[in-house]
């Protein structure tokens, strides 16, 4: 039935030749995800003391900042485009390639991955220096999502894990999803995937 399981985007958009694949029972995925609220909303958690909050922005930062998230994730978006294209070209050529004429695969995929360099080019040049929020700040959210966890509906849930869970990783270590580790990135730790600073001539 739809939407019981996880699984890679790509391998379902390319077909098997792209990845080796990832498939994970929803169930397992979300029971994952609630045991990391449970030990974030364990006692104790926050002993340490919180990290400064970050000083209040002007609305022009603040107006320059969504722009710059907007452009990075409409670059992220392109780049994420044309790996994909490369991967479906990639599929289509190892299916049949007796259908392709001398050189003209080599000529598509060099397109391709033009399009992505120029796109790779656009996000390392959009500065992505924005402060990471307080961790402090999202544990009354946190302790709510797991004492309500049990009358919240699907839609209700998600729509809380949004503002804590920057992401979460399957990463597959071999064949079967006991084989899959689960990874939690919540919103107030940095992103393990961001793209490295570049670095500014002189």
């Amino acid at each position: 039935m739809p939407g019981w399981a996880y699984r890679c985007s790509l391998r379902a958009k390319a077909g098997a030749l792209a990845c080796e694949g990832v498939l994970v029972p929803r169930h397992i995925v979300e029971r994952e995800v609630h045991k990391w609220l449970e030990r974030e909303a364990a006692p104790g958690i926050d002993d340490a003391p919180p990290t400064e909050l970050a000083p209040e922005r002007s609305p022009a930062d603040e107006q320059a900042a969504n722009m710059r998230a907007r452009a990075r994730a409409r670059a992220q978006a392109e780049v994420d485009k044309q790996r994909q294209a490369l991967a479906h070209l990639r599929a289509e050529h190892a299916a049949d390639p007796d259908d392709w004429a001398p050189g003209e695969y080599e000529e598509a995929a060099d397109v391709i991955r033009r399009k992505r360099a120029e796109a790779q080019a656009t996000l390392d040049s959009i500065p992505n220096a924005e402060p990471l929020p307080n961790r402090a700040e999202f544990v009354p959210l946190v302790v709510g999502i797991v004492e309500e966890w049990p009358t919240l509906d699907t839609r209700a849930r998600n729509a809380i894990l949004r503002k804590l869970i920057r992401l979460v990783a399957l990463i597959r270590h071999g064949a079967g999803s006991e084989n899959v580790e689960i990874q939690i990135h919540p919103v107030w730790e940095p992103d393990p995937w961001a793209e490295p600073p570049t670095p500014t001539a002189g």
